[in-house]
């Protein structure tokens, strides 16, 4: 089962929550034996995004107010893990 992003992203949160949304569709509740997150396509930050003129409607409707918001947030979080390791902040929902 797999989900393609409309937009490239470097945005953990978005990454999580297509994955959950992924894996809510396809969970009957029994035991998984294994679940895997793959990404690809990687573009570099400085890239210029390539839009149709059919895609500008739905970029439009997609556009989150919060995205400065959540980059500053995403860059103060990358900046946590690499001095203090990649466990010292996770996910609420994460955690055992």
């Amino acid at each position: 089962h797999q989900k393609q992003l409309y937009r490239a992203t470097n945005t953990d949160k978005v990454i999580y929550d297509t994955a959950c949304e992924l894996f809510h569709e396809l969970w009957n509740g029994e035991p998984i034996r294994l679940l895997g997150i793959r990404t690809s396509k990687l573009v570099d930050k400085a890239e210029p995004e390539q839009m149709s003129i059919f895609d500008l409607q739905a970029a439009m409707e997609q556009e989150n107010p919060k995205s400065e918001k959540q980059e500053k947030l995403d860059k103060a979080l990358d900046q946590i893990r690499k001095k203090y390791g990649e466990g010292a902040i996770v996910r609420g929902s994460l955690k055992k």
